[in-house]
């Protein structure tokens, strides 16, 4: 496998595209109408709404490293299961802050992410793909060893966090509407960088690093700073799960499940920030509804899978 073989498929056009309310509108759409579920909603039916919206900010970071930088990852759950234990440690202290959670949260996946990533981009290809995976058992195994944080069976979260003092996200419904909120701003974050110069820097470097190293644009920096970007969603979505589950698992730094995040950005391609979250609604509502009958349920994802790759959605990509 190869970078060239996935932004091939999913590959965006330039940056710089004149602003699309359309796209804009719908995504808005989108948002309000899962806020308003969360509204209405049963509590089961809200922690599935609230889990697919934050599995989303992850992919949105590396959806943007693999199809706009050209990176692949296979590690990116480290990043995510970094952003789960930052969040589990603040509640186990009685930090219960949102704005410190994602500070934290942000800062932690910003030093990972520089250090992953000044390590892994000097590799290409498929070495650069094998460094990511390294980099993902280490997090598994290191988190493994954390016995005071419960080892392998990892550990429970005592409190949800509170936006402005008693205003708290203690509920579900509370809580999958910051979810929702914060992965909108994720997804404008991300548009408005593709959309930029450093966007098409992204692309050129992507397409031809010599092109745009004699532009005077160092190609290495241009991806490590995607890399940390797609880590400090990562970190943010690996939060918000933890905080959903009311638990943090080592098991989020696997390769199986960084795994399954490149098999969602393959699904939900690049054409649009809502590729995605369809991608993610699959992969929740399949593993919900499908796990109950089979442990093969992974199945019907490949399915999918290989019906998105031989029969690609035609049409122009919005970057």
């Amino acid at each position: 496998m190869s970078s060239d073989l996935i932004t091939r498929r999913t590959a965006p056009v330039a940056a710089g595209r004149p602003f699309t309310w359309r796209a804009s509108l719908g995504l808005g759409a989108v948002l309000a109408a899962a806020i308003v579920a969360m509204l209405w909603l049963d509590p089961y039916s809200i922690k599935l709404l609230a889990k697919i919206f934050a599995l989303w900010i992850v992919v949105l970071g590396l959806q943007l490293l693999i199809t706009h930088a050209g990176v692949l990852s296979l590690g990116h759950g480290a990043f995510v299961a970094v952003g789960a234990y930052v969040a589990g440690l603040l509640s186990l202290s009685g930090a219960h802050s949102l704005w410190l959670m994602l500070g934290a949260v942000a800062l932690a996946c910003i030093a990972a992410g520089l250090l992953v990533g000044a390590a892994v981009l000097r590799s290409q290809g498929l070495y650069q793909l094998m460094a990511t995976l390294a980099v993902a058992q280490m997090a598994y195994y290191g988190l493994q060893s954390l016995r005071a944080l419960g080892g392998d069976d990892g550990f429970a979260l005592t409190i949800r966090p509170s936006i402005l003092g008693d205003w708290s996200l203690e509920s579900d419904g509370a809580l999958g509407c910051a979810a929702v909120v914060l992965a909108g701003v994720c997804a404008a974050l991300a548009t408005r960088l593709c959309r930029s110069e450093f966007g098409a820097y992204m692309q050129s470097g992507r397409d031809d690093e010599r092109r745009l190293a004699s532009l005077g644009v160092n190609p290495f920096t241009v991806k490590l700073v995607a890399f940390v970007v797609s880590a400090v969603f990562a970190g943010l979505g690996g939060a918000m799960l933890a905080h959903l589950s009311r638990f943090a698992s080592p098991q989020l730094g696997h390769w199986l499940f960084s795994g399954e995040l490149m098999v969602l950005v393959v699904l939900g391609g690049a054409a649009t920030r809502l590729g995605p979250l369809l991608a993610c609604a699959a992969l929740v509502l399949l593993q919900e509804l499908l796990a109950q009958y089979t442990d093969h349920w992974l199945l019907a994802l490949g399915l999918l899978v290989l019906v998105r790759v031989l029969w690609p959605v035609r049409g122009r990509a919005q970057p």
